[in-house]
């Protein structure tokens, strides 16, 4: 009936996530900076992280960003708190035109890959677990139109 699979659709995702995350781990190999390279879940985190980044954007400026990138869309597309320290992060590390456009780009494609994973994957797990209560909002739903 779907075209997508739930394998076809988390498993690229989750394969970059884990790539980037070896890889960012195996960029900055100093003790010191290993224990800030994390998901920034308050500002501290997202200060030391920036800290961390701003040293080292200048000579990978490219694995920075995408690393950036990636991140914030896969927070974003599977509803994980945090990528509102990502968009201070951003602003910190670049210009406002630049950051402006990469959060605005980050968030609309995250958005948009989390309706797809609820529209291809959510709609088949509702109407299998429950077919009840689907069945019953779809006549309220149907019945608020007409």
């Amino acid at each position: 009936m779907y075209l997508l699979s739930y394998y076809s659709l988390t498993f690229p995702y989750i394969f970059n996530f884990l790539c980037i995350c070896f890889s960012t781990f195996v960029l900055y190999s100093s003790r010191d900076e290993k224990k800030f390279i994390k998901l920034p879940w308050n500002i501290t985190d997202a200060q030391n992280l920036g800290r961390v980044l701003e040293k080292h954007k200048d000579r990978h400026k490219v694995e920075v960003f995408v690393s950036l990138v990636f991140v914030y869309i896969f927070l974003q597309s599977f509803a994980i708190p945090g990528s509102i320290f990502l968009s201070i992060l951003s602003g910190f590390l670049y210009p406002f035109p630049l950051a402006l456009s990469l959060v605005c780009f980050c968030s609309a494609t995250g958005a948009s890959v989390c309706y797809l994973i609820s529209f291809f994957l959510g709609r088949g797990l509702v109407y299998k677990f429950f077919p009840e209560q689907a069945a019953k909002y779809a006549a309220l739903v149907s019945e608020s139109f007409h």
